[in-house]
């Protein structure tokens, strides 16, 4: 592995890193791993970050690193009073790397979201730049042995890292709306692409009201929404299937209530309409969609409307020309 140098400073580092320091390998040709205690959410119960760690590292295989010991590392912790500081990220981190005389750390943190448990861990180059990263999610504590052996083999080199929106698939094919928002929330998925180059919130949007609450939950926590498939927007589309939770949430978020189809300048408003869809008019409406606005062809939403002739989508019209109930 070649050297590495620079006068990067890592945010690990509690001080100023002289501009000639430079990354070397021990003498064997391999660098010298700390993997430090991991740190715990408040309220995890059942779980220990230092048992997490040596079970870490006893699972770890990587031939380019020669780990410290453990016990030596504890040690040092003890030494200067950082137990319960947490290492994620902090300066304490720093400290203990030099002390051990690491080239690198392995830091961790395993988070408790809704109903589902994250471990993140990182493999930093105390000089430089995050070298190996892996995550995994799973649901019940028990599975933490399995996690962690695949953490292992993300950080070691020695298996497959498994993309993590593999896990929004897996969330999003079971219907499990809890831990899809524990996704979502972990900020550590891609929220704008599956592994097969899909668009979540496109597939979400056209499986229809079962994708409901998983759509708006993507929309609140910042996907992209101005995808084109067809000719047509995501706005259209989820006015086209009937999801006013979704028309809501994407123009709260800022997509323009009337943007139009490139192709055929018709609204979302027009494929509510179209497709009989009261609920969804009714809510474009409420959002402030025009009924005059004209597609490339002159038609309007009003026009559509009296040509589809559906008496629920001219109720939701008249209910809103009469204003709110007194």
């Amino acid at each position: 592995m070649p050297a590495v140098s620079g006068p990067a400073v890592n945010p690990l580092s509690d001080g100023a890193t002289p501009a000639s320091a430079v990354l070397v390998p021990s003498t064997d040709g391999k660098l010298r791993l700390a993997i430090l205690p991991m740190d715990l959410d408040t309220g995890i119960t059942g779980a220990d970050g230092a048992v997490l760690a040596e079970n870490l590292q006893g699972q770890f295989r990587n031939p380019a690193y020669a780990l410290i010991e453990r016990m030596q590392i504890l040690s040092l912790i003890k030494e200067k009073h950082f137990e319960g500081t947490g290492l994620f990220d902090s300066n304490s981190a720093g400290t203990i790397g030099r002390l051990a005389s690491a080239d690198c750390l392995l830091v961790g943190r395993m988070r408790k979201l809704r109903v589902t448990f994250q471990i993140s861990a990182e493999i930093v180059d105390l000089h430089a730049k995050i070298k190996e990263h892996g995550v995994v999610f799973f649901r019940n504590l028990d599975d933490t042995p399995r996690q962690l052996a695949d953490l292992a083999e993300q950080l070691g080199g020695t298996g497959e890292r498994r993309p993590a929106t593999d896990y929004l698939g897996d969330a999003m094919r079971a219907n499990d709306l809890a831990e899809f928002r524990d996704l979502v929330a972990s900020t550590a998925v891609d929220l704008d692409a599956l592994p097969d180059h899909r668009c979540p919130l496109y597939e979400l949007i056209v499986s229809g009201k079962v994708g409901s609450d998983m759509a708006v939950a993507l929309v609140d926590g910042g996907a992209k929404m101005g995808k084109v498939t067809d000719g047509k927007t995501l706005l259209y589309l989820a006015a086209q299937n009937g999801l006013p939770d979704v028309v809501r949430a994407m123009v709260k978020k800022g997509v323009p209530v009337d943007v139009p189809n490139p192709q055929t300048g018709q609204t979302p408003l027009c494929a509510a309409i179209f497709y009989r869809k009261p609920e969804t008019v009714a809510a474009l409406l409420d959002l402030g969609a025009d009924l005059d606005h004209q597609d490339e062809r002159g038609v309007t939403p009003r026009q559509l409307a009296a040509k589809v002739d559906s008496p629920r989508v001219t109720a939701a019209i008249a209910a809103h020309a009469a204003g709110p109930a007194k």
